[in-house]
């Protein structure tokens, strides 16, 4: 028989079965998201990044070019930034102008521009370059502010841009590029203003990886991981069957999302011109209708932002820039609408001037056919030579990087010299 005191107490019960499923499981969850982060604070003893370093467990365009440039002795009198839109012709050029077929993966310089300076002015000049697939102006930013300082300083910057550099509709944010995931482990705020101005996702994305070590980390403690799983294997499997090695491109073809921008020696290279490459043309129009597809304003403008920024850095070093419009084909023209494209010229000329730089519109000197392409925008070796062959002339026309004014009466006479086509 139940006391009277005893109602009040069953009633509590009741009450409490019916909140059960309630209010502890909000408890717990507000509990398990406070050990989340203290967890992940606490983590950051461990220090899984590589220490202001950008070396990893694998190698892509952007690893090779920060290792090889770091091996510099002095600094290159002159860096060439751009997207792939400026690597293939340079390297398409330097190929045919050397006579060997060159490795993408290390070969980061224009030895023609050298050539052609040094025929021209009796002076040599070091370039590097820092061209990279799919390199934006957030990207060249991050190569300006973080590399390109100090005893590393060059002369001047020749900087080729395209349009797809401002409107890729495939890039989910800047800070999913190749060249941000490694150059960011210099700065970890590089690109602050991205994770703030972005898509409410990037906005969460950016606070967590704050907060959370683990999580903010999570692609260093990857490749940690991975590094440590290579080493491993290698301990323990025979040798019989670690001599069976898998190309990148093999891999990639049986993994496509796996790691995509590795690139091992061997695996990307330039050759010289002949007879059964002449003619070669790839149709890449699909791919740009769907670069082109629809117009993100929001990363257009973050473009142009960097691409401000990048040149601001750029005069208050001393440093010279070139903006270069690269020519593309008219067809690929065709698929940016008008608005977009007059914005995209427009911007380039007024940002460039606006920051001391000079803007050479390449895509308007009517220098270029469709027979200098080997797709809608990227130059052929011949289009290559006739790239290098302009920016030097104009470079020397503006008297950059050399005080003799002599070279000037001898640009027209021997701009070509040296180029057996």
């Amino acid at each position: 028989m139940l006391q009277a005191n005893s109602i009040p107490t069953i009633n509590r019960l009741e009450r409490g079965q019916e909140q059960i499923g309630k209010q502890p499981l909000k408890q717990r969850f507000i509990w398990a998201f406070l050990i989340y982060i203290v967890l992940g604070r606490s983590l950051a003893f461990l220090q899984v990044d590589s220490g202001n370093s950008v070396r990893s467990g694998e190698h892509t365009w952007t690893t090779w070019a920060i290792e090889h440039f770091s091996k510099l002795a002095a600094a290159p009198q002159v860096v060439l930034l751009g997207s792939s839109l400026m690597l293939t012709p340079i390297n398409l050029a330097d190929a045919q102008v050397l006579d060997r077929t060159l490795d993408g993966s290390q070969h980061h310089e224009s030895a023609y521009f050298s050539k052609l300076m040094e025929n021209l002015t009796g002076r040599h000049v070091q370039t590097f370059n820092f061209a990279l697939p799919g390199e934006m102006p957030s990207d060249a930013f991050l190569i300006t502010k973080l590399l390109l300082k100090g005893d590393k300083k060059p002369e001047l910057i020749v900087y080729g841009v395209g349009p797809r550099d401002f409107m890729d509709n495939l890039l989910a944010s800047p800070t999913s590029t190749d060249p941000y995931h490694y150059l960011a482990k210099l700065d970890d705020n590089a690109l602050g203003e991205t994770r703030v101005n972005g898509s409410w996702d990037e906005r969460l994305d950016g606070f967590l990886g704050k907060i959370n070590y683990p999580y903010g980390k999570r692609e260093e403690i990857t490749e940690c991981v991975s590094l440590f799983l290579d080493k491993l294997t290698e301990g323990l499997l025979p040798e019989s069957i670690r001599s069976r090695q898998i190309t990148n491109q093999q891999l990639h073809t049986m993994l496509p999302l796996y790691h995509p921008m590795s690139i091992a020696v061997g695996e990307c290279l330039f050759s010289p011109l002949t007879k059964q490459t002449s003619s070669v043309f790839k149709d890449n129009v699909d791919e740009y209708k769907r670069r082109y597809g629809t117009l993100k304003w929001q990363m257009f403008l973050s473009q142009l932002k960097y691409l401000a920024d990048c040149l601001e850095i750029a005069r208050k070093q001393g440093t010279d820039v070139v903006i270069v419009s690269m020519p593309i084909t008219k067809v690929n023209r065709s698929l940016i609408p008008s608005l977009a494209w007059n914005a995209y010229k427009r911007s380039l000329r007024v940002v460039a001037t606006s920051k001391g730089a000079r803007f050479v519109d390449l895509d308007e000197s009517k220098e270029f056919s469709d027979a200098d392409f080997g797709d809608t925008v990227h130059l052929n070796t011949v289009g290559g030579i006739k790239l290098i062959q302009l920016i030097v002339a104009d470079i020397l026309q503006q008297n950059h990087l050399t005080m003799n004014g002599q070279a000037l009466k001898q640009t027209s006479s021997r701009i070509n010299a040296g180029v057996d086509l």
